[in-house]
């Protein structure tokens, strides 16, 4: 059965080899499911690209290099995608930019489980710092970006931005890329990825950013900005990034099992909180140097009947299960208070099963004496924790011992073993795929002799092939 699928699919497929994009254009009213159009290698200069056509889930439409990375798009190059179970694989996007408030490769309203894999976009800036583009803009619903290659973007504007073009959840996917260096730019709007926007920022988009690695990511103060409900940042890394993840807008999102690494660099953070229902936890903060909006783990005050642009209170805020390791400000709550009008306190968060370890105090800097926090099972050790009750943070040695990865792990005989507090029944593993059973561990690891199936990120792990 399977030879006999084979062979109708090859029977029915066809492979168009093309040069430039008036050639793309001339094919696509043949194309049918399954077929493969093919860019020549070599350099193509200054070519529109519109990739309009209608594949199936079994049988999608593929435009790839014949060559991966070897098909260099230059000078004014750009392409749009417009349709259903389309894939673009293998392009290398360098030497060149597109004009102001344009974008490099766009994903279009009607895009329904489209795919950008295996690509690169490498320095594709115009001269003007403050000239503002995009590289990869994505609409439409169920779209994939994987395994792609961003890096030396030195002018304003988001490297990979996207928007609701339907009143519903978007469902995309933002996997295994490796975002680069980016230099501090000095103007809002050049973080790395954002996710709504504003105006959009109560509309559900479910999209997941799992397993990439963003390293010197430092354009501006937010690295990732959220602004739309219930996305999902899990397992990615973050190294020598001078910004912190950002819950800018929106609600109920999940940052999970995710490595902040300040590796030395200055102003390196984590995590910024504002809004309602965010759970952050098994995330490890390790090494970070910033303060304020880029502490470990910012938490916001906010502003009474919030406009759109400003602060949302912060509400049912869980952070349980985190590692907090020589950072020069941990946690601070009550952020921003006074500015714009940010009166309203935290309220109904929950501090728990954290371990927090360093020599700067404090460990909690509450900038919001009103702030409503339920602090259960952490365990904090070496400095002075900011909090004039003790309960829920017993100050002991946690044990903490560098392994081969330079991760501190508590170690056999630690007091955080078996001595989490509280039921969190939604968070069933550890940061490194370790299943939590029966009493859990303090902290973000759940010791274990079991294989880790989850570490920091390097370079051989993500973007395209022909990159590592």
């Amino acid at each position: 059965l399977v030879l006999i699928l084979v062979l109708n699919w090859n029977v029915h497929a066809r492979e168009w080899l093309v040069g430039s994009s008036t050639e793309i254009k001339s094919v696509l009213p043949d194309l049918k499911p399954g077929d493969v159009v093919v860019m020549k290698s070599g350099r193509w200069l200054d070519q529109k690209i519109r990739f309009t056509a209608n594949g199936t889930a079994q049988k999608p439409i593929l435009l790839k290099a014949q060559k991966a990375g070897q098909t260099r798009l230059t000078g004014k190059s750009r392409l749009h995608i417009y349709g259903t179970h389309l894939v673009v694989d293998g392009l290398l996007f360098t030497e060149g930019s597109v004009g102001a408030n344009q974008t490099v490769i766009r994903l279009g309203e009607d895009t329904r489980h489209c795919r950008l894999t295996n690509t690169a976009v490498i320095g594709y800036s115009p001269p003007d710092k403050n000239t503002s583009t995009a590289w990869v803009h994505t609409l439409g619903l169920h779209n994939r970006i994987d395994h792609c290659f961003f890096s030396g973007k030195s002018n304003l504007g988001v490297v990979l931005s996207v928007n609701f073009s339907v009143d519903q959840p978007n469902y995309h996917q933002i996997d295994h890329n490796y975002f680069g260096p980016r230099p501090y730019h000095g103007l809002n709007g050049a973080e790395m990825i954002r996710i709504g926007d504003s105006t959009q920022s109560s509309q559900v988009s479910r999209t997941t950013v799992r397993h990439n690695l963003f390293e010197g990511c430092s354009g501006e103060a937010e690295i990732i900005t959220n602004k739309s409900c219930e996305n999902y940042f899990r397992y990615n890394t973050f190294r020598k990034c001078q910004g912190a993840l950002t819950l800018r807008h929106g609600n109920r999102s999940v940052v999970e099992g995710n490595f902040f690494l300040g590796e030395g660099e200055k102003n390196t953070g984590g995590v910024r909180a504002n809004g309602e229902g965010h759970r952050i936890w098994n995330n490890y903060f390790c090494g970070l140097t910033g303060s304020g909006a880029r502490a470990a783990l910012c938490i916001h005050n906010g502003v009474p009947d919030s406009p759109v642009g400003l602060y949302h209170q912060v509400k049912d805020l869980k952070v349980v299960h985190n590692t907090f390791v020589n950072n020069h400000q941990n946690v601070l709550v009550g952020y921003g208070r006074g500015k714009h009008g940010a009166i309203l306190p935290p309220i109904q968060t929950i501090f728990a099963n954290n371990i927090i370890q360093g020599k700067i105090s404090p460990f909690l800097q509450l900038d919001e004496a009103q702030a409503q926090i339920k602090y259960e099972g952490n365990i904090v050790y070496g400095a002075k924790t900011g909090v004039s009750s003790t309960k829920g943070l017993l100050a002991v040695d946690p044990k903490l011992m560098r392994d081969k990865l330079g991760l501190y792990r508590p170690q056999k005989d630690s007091p955080a073993k078996g001595e989490a507090k509280g039921s969190y029944p939604k968070i069933t593993h550890d940061l490194d795929g370790h299943k939590r059973l029966g009493q859990s561990d303090v902290g973000a690891d759940q010791m274990s002799t079991t294989p880790i199936t989850r570490r920091p990120l390097s370079m051989k792990d993500v973007g395209p092939a022909w990159k590592r």
